[in-house]
């Protein structure tokens, strides 16, 4: 997860820091209709590779990786709706930034060819919220 977010803030940072210039390639609702619900995602992710690692260093034959998932479980079902329920409008607002500002398309497209990306492009790395919890569910079946 840290990864995506990673490879997110790529894409998300220097958009925010655009945001006070003259000529910000999107405005600050464009910019929170794309990024805006992936905080609460981030932030419960990265307690959990905490508690991953953590476990991973004091690693036991009676621990269960399943029981880190199930702490967590009531926050992910609180974030996870918010990002997926708003997903279509997320990638609507990149598709209608990137057709109608040059600017803007110009900036995915080096975004999406920077080495760390892995060529992936803006909304593929979105898309990654959304598949991620049927991933944790079929890793632990």
């Amino acid at each position: 997860t840290s990864v995506n977010i990673f490879h997110l803030q790529l894409f998300k940072a220097p958009l925010e820091d655009m945001l006070d210039t003259e000529s910000p390639l999107l405005s600050k609702i464009e910019l929170n209709t794309i990024f805006g619900h992936l905080g609460p995602i981030h932030d419960i992710h990265k307690k959990m590779l905490e508690d991953l690692k953590w476990t991973s260093a004091h690693w036991k034959e009676d621990i269960c990786i399943g029981d880190i998932v199930l702490k967590f479980a009531p926050d992910l079902v609180k974030a996870y709706p918010q990002f997926v329920n708003f997903f279509e409008g997320t990638k609507n607002m990149i598709v209608q930034c990137d057709q109608t500002r040059p600017r803007f398309h110009a900036f995915l497209k080096i975004c999406q060819t920077r080495p760390e990306c892995g060529r992936q492009s803006l909304q593929e790395l979105l898309i990654r919220p959304v598949q991620r919890l049927p991933s944790i569910s079929l890793l632990l079946n």
